[in-house]
């Protein structure tokens, strides 16, 4: 596997963690995948206060699980609200 980490982290066994595992926390540290565990924001303030250069961030608020799951349900009723009104105009043409 060709990597660039031996010369940024050199204790790094890439095939012991390419196996498609996924590494939590702690774990991540232990092995030498993160240095520490943290957020985003986080790491943005340490980077203002250590005078870091950042030339843009975007942030969007996170949807929330019924806003993702909306637009899914809104399709599946509007298809199943246009096959309810194709078949009563189906019976409707049948019946005259």
């Amino acid at each position: 596997m060709l990597t660039d980490s031996g010369s940024r982290r050199p204790q790094l066994d890439v095939e012991a963690v390419s196996q498609g595992d996924i590494w939590y926390g702690s774990e991540a540290i232990d092995i030498g995948l993160i240095d520490e565990v943290g957020t985003s924001q986080a790491l943005l303030a340490r980077y203002l206060k250590e005078e870091v250069k950042i030339f843009e961030v975007s942030l969007e608020k996170p949807r929330r699980v019924m806003d993702r799951f909306g637009k899914g349900v809104t399709s599946s009723l509007d298809r199943v609200l246009d096959r309810v009104l194709e078949r009563n105009a189906e019976s409707r043409w049948h019946q005259q």
